[in-house]
């Protein structure tokens, strides 16, 4: 008897500290408490909403499981279980427990609501529809089917219909922890950056202290061409969380553009204190050490940026990667990497002309010849191409081919200075040709 009420005594302190925030402690208690009393479904579901609270989501499922067993089939239980099944990106399972849910009580709004974001996860955005479409016919004044919906349209790339839902959501949830931010998201995609800002700012008025949204506004100034407010948000944001690596990575890349490379380095170092494999850190650090003309720690740095695989995520950044590896004198690298990027863009005209540069480098001249004749038929207006293939075909002795595509950039561009010089290199081809001939014959006579 005296230990079922020590664990009623636990649970009760729990509760007190759960509401005061101290959840670390309110965890122990609850520990305490199903120790001594380990049947209590009720008390596994509230170490679950702790856990929650301490964002320990996977910790929270196994509780929420252990509470079905005592509980069986309840829809609170279900539902959170589901929410978190979602949060660690696991659809499908919060799929099977939603569905538990509607079986129970069909009129239930949560289930449809939280389907609309598994089967977003999924990119089955039919399927959303169709639980978004269910759940108003329940109730039509539920925010957070409206929520919902809204993030799958964003990827969706349906900027109008998504800034509608955010505003029914803020409607209906004037306080919504999110909703701004997103219609920031939104309008910034449409163009209409200044609205984007203001939707940032309402943001932060209700959230001063969203890392998040004030590191989305900086990167919105910087767009703006307002680099002085920028650096106040980076700076804000780091000072706010300063174990946050994307703030001083902000910093950094905002130093890089102003031309201040040493706090850019010290920025770029910081975030790879706070994060190891921090994406494009690296790369950054070997952006600078080239501008000052540190080729081995550049080498250095790409050579761990390489180690991490992670420069494929956006392809924008793979290609600036793949210009500082052949800055950086390293071409079969560079080569690799943009033989990957043309997996996914095989005809890409600049991604054709990079290729062939990097295999120029590394002295493999016919198979550059090659790219940039790849690079030509997707863009013949290419100029760096066509004279890059000339200078190849000269290196390689084709003298004939090298004419050909000469005289057709001749034509394009009469003016070019660079084509000129590749017609006097041809012309001292030709006479060197037709001297080592004439001694040769020469020589036989």
């Amino acid at each position: 008897m005296n230990s079922w009420f020590d664990a009623e005594r636990h649970v009760e302190r729990a509760h007190e500290l759960y509401e005061s925030g101290r959840w670390e402690e309110a965890l122990r208690e609850l520990k305490a408490a199903l120790h001594l009393n380990p049947y209590q479904g009720e008390w596994h579901f509230n170490l679950g909403l702790t856990l929650d609270a301490l964002e320990r989501f996977e910790e929270a499922i196994a509780c929420y499981r252990d509470a079905l067993k005592h509980q069986g089939d309840d829809l609170e239980i279900l539902n959170h279980l589901a929410l978190d099944h979602l949060r660690i990106g696991q659809p499908k399972e919060a799929i099977e427990h939603l569905e538990r849910s509607q079986r129970i009580d069909a009129q239930d709004v949560t289930s449809y609501c939280h389907r609309i974001a598994a089967y977003s996860q999924l990119n089955d955005h039919e399927q959303a529809e169709v639980m978004f479409y269910l759940a108003t016919q329940i109730n039509d004044e539920d925010p957070r089917c409206y929520f919902n919906i809204a993030m799958s349209l964003l990827d969706r790339k349906q900027f109008d219909r998504a800034i509608w839902c955010l505003r029914q959501v803020l409607r209906l949830d004037p306080l919504h922890g999110e909703a701004y931010a997103h219609l920031g998201e939104a309008h910034w995609a449409k163009g209409s950056r200044e609205e984007a800002y203001r939707c940032y700012l309402q943001q932060l008025r209700q959230a001063p202290g969203d890392v998040e949204t004030m590191i989305d506004a900086g990167n919105l100034l910087m767009e703006m061409n307002r680099p002085y407010e920028a650096a106040e948000k980076f700076r804000r944001a780091a000072e706010m969380d300063p174990a946050y690596p994307e703030a001083h990575f902000c910093l950094g890349e905002l130093a890089v553009r102003t031309n201040h490379l040493e706090s850019a380095q010290l920025a770029f170092e910081q975030t790879l204190r706070l994060d190891s494999h921090y994406p494009a850190a690296h790369q950054k650090l070997a952006l600078i050490a080239i501008k000052q003309d540190r080729r081995d720690e550049a080498r250095q740095h790409l050579q761990q940026e390489l180690a991490l695989d992670r420069y494929f995520e956006h392809e924008p950044t793979a290609e600036e990667f793949g210009q500082l590896l052949l800055e950086a004198r390293m071409p079969q690298h560079a080569a690799m990497l943009f033989a990957r990027l043309l997996e996914r863009n095989p005809r890409d005209a600049s991604l054709c002309h990079q290729m062939a540069v990097s295999l120029f480098m590394a002295e493999r001249y016919a198979e550059g010849a090659r790219y940039c004749r790849r690079a030509l038929r997707a863009d013949p207006s290419h100029a760096h191409a066509l004279g890059d293939l000339v200078a190849a075909l000269l290196q390689l002795g084709q003298l004939r081919r090298a004419r050909i595509w000469l005289s057709r950039g001749l034509n394009q561009r009469p003016n070019d200075k660079s084509l000129r010089e590749l017609r006097v290199r041809l012309w001292f081809a030709y006479w060197r040709r037709l001297w080592t001939r004439r001694k040769r014959s020469t020589q036989t006579g």
